[in-house]
């Protein structure tokens, strides 16, 4: 009984248990330091990422007909996440009543049986306690899909830009609210809020939210869908830089001349360029 219990009860821990713990979610920076300026948020679900690297490279057309590639532009990386937040994370599935049963019984059962071995009793501990977080989830849905029918309220967004975010919000309101708080703060230009954004294959730094797309479809009313796209930021340093001319620039530069002192001069006055006499 245990043998044929172990495989599907560690399967639907295994689901329930699951969590961002390697991901570092979509984290807003200071655009002066870098340094985290809030504390991440997460999606339900992540479901595509896009990283678009591109270059850009001039064509210089010669008098035959020929032409030359003498420049490449590296364009900044941009980022596209399509992801999903949802009212119920976790729904209830079939194994989970029979795993409680499982737990439930099969103690009874062990003075006639041989005592559990370490895997076994494991499989039941993540169980009882996957099926203890899955029952809280559906517990809880039932609020947030009440929700949903606007006796809480709804946020509300002014003509000015200002969103005003209602005490008890649904979890799509609540990650609507926190995406718009940092598209609105880019349009500080003393600091705007930047992103460090983990994809499966790095982590981009820094990283300008450029459009947002919530979209809720009619099949559902407790999912939305979010297409974020991020696009890389080159802050300009206003330091002096001292650098070299290489290539063309080397080749048709002018040459830094040393033509002696000028000493300035005073310009005469009106007046003393008038006759001695008058008019």
């Amino acid at each position: 009984m245990i043998n044929s219990l172990s495989q599907p009860l560690t399967a639907v821990a295994n689901l329930a248990l699951i969590s961002p713990v390697t991901n570092i979610g979509y984290q807003p920076i200071s655009s002066v330091d870098f340094s985290n300026i809030a504390q991440a948020f997460y999606f339900h679900a992540e479901m595509d990422n896009d990283v678009d690297l591109e270059a850009e490279v001039t064509d210089n057309f010669l008098e035959d007909n020929t032409f030359v590639n003498d420049h490449i532009v590296l364009k900044p990386t941009v980022v596209m996440v399509r992801a999903v937040q949802g009212e119920v994370t976790m729904v209830l599935p079939s194994l989970g009543p029979l795993g409680v049963m499982a737990q439930n019984i099969l103690p009874v059962i062990s003075a006639f049986s041989p005592s559990f071995s370490v895997s076994a009793q494991n499989v039941i501990n993540q169980t009882t306690q996957a099926y203890q977080e899955i029952n809280a989830a559906a517990n809880g849905a039932s609020a947030a899909i009440n929700s949903l029918s606007g006796a809480t309220g709804a946020n509300v967004i002014t003509a000015h830009g200002q969103i005003q975010t209602n005490p008890t919000q649904t979890q799509q309101q609540t990650i609507f609210s926190q995406i718009y708080k940092y598209w609105f703060q880019q349009s500080s230009f003393a600091q705007p809020s930047l992103f460090n954004i983990q994809t499966p294959y790095a982590i981009f730094t820094p990283m300008a939210l450029v459009s947002c797309k919530a979209r809720q479809n009619a099949e559902t009313v407790t999912v939305s869908e979010f297409t974020l796209t991020f696009k890389m930021v080159r802050i300009i340093n206003d330091a002096a830089q001292q650098t070299t001319s290489i290539g063309r620039a080397a080749n048709l530069a002018a040459p830094l001349v040393y033509n002696g002192n000028s000493v300035p001069t005073s310009s005469p006055s009106l007046s003393s360029q008038l006759p001695s006499g008058g008019f």
